[in-house]
């Protein structure tokens, strides 16, 4: 994690950050932060992979698993997230990683109700 305020590297840690589906020039892997955690978007899979701040794996949401297919952007505030979806729709999720086990990938979804 970067602190672009102060010039200098946050933390470091091992994370699945895989290449984005290129349907256009030039796209990111997008990557979001919440209140405390830190979530990768992995666009080919439509899943979103959550890390502690320290970096330690909390789990994996399944998009389409969960009724939302086709997520094209996400973004996060504090503990809500923002889908976007192919078809312009809108949804806001509540993000609770406080039922995540301590397990870290074991983690059970979902971790916060539609």
């Amino acid at each position: 994690m970067l602190d672009v305020e102060h010039e200098r590297i946050r933390e470091r840690f091992p994370a699945r950050v895989l290449p984005n589906r290129v349907l256009h020039f030039g796209e990111c892997t997008q990557v979001l932060r919440g209140r405390n955690w830190i979530g990768v978007f992995d666009h080919p899979a439509n899943s979103l992979d959550f890390y502690s701040d320290e970096g330690k794996a909390l789990g994996t949401w399944d998009l389409t698993a969960m009724g939302f297919p086709w997520v094209q952007a996400l973004a996060a505030h504090d503990d809500l997230l923002a889908l976007g979806q192919a078809d312009s729709t809108l949804i806001v999720l509540k993000v609770d990683t406080s039922r995540c086990p301590q397990e870290g990938r074991e983690a059970l979804l979902p971790l916060a109700v539609p």
